[in-house]
């Protein structure tokens, strides 16, 4: 999207599946913490806005790409009978549950 412009690209893909193997990195996260500790795995950045940044604008590019990207409304939950599943779930800026792109 350029800047000032409204128009989005349409979303292509279709329906996001709601369970898959977790990823190599999970994989080693969760096999690798120690009992008792949370199951959080996150990743944050803190960058540095110029003077001026529309912030509702940036949330809203924010939550558009959330949206777009099944991979970035993921968790992860152990099951009895494997290490773990990747699945959808909330969205903690919208609120919002999708499975969908």
């Amino acid at each position: 999207m350029r800047k000032g412009s409204r128009t989005r690209p349409a979303a292509t893909g279709g329906v996001a599946p709601t369970e898959a193997p977790l990823t190599p990195i999970q994989r080693w996260y969760l096999d690798g913490r120690r009992p008792g500790d949370p199951l959080r795995f996150t990743m944050t950045q803190r960058p540095e806005l110029a003077p001026g940044t529309d912030l509702s604008a940036l949330g809203e590019a924010v939550d558009a790409v959330v949206r777009r990207h099944a991979a970035l409304r993921t968790g992860s939950a152990a099951r009895a009978t494997t290490a773990g599943v990747r699945k959808s779930c909330r969205n903690p800026r919208t609120g919002s549950s999708r499975t969908t792109t």
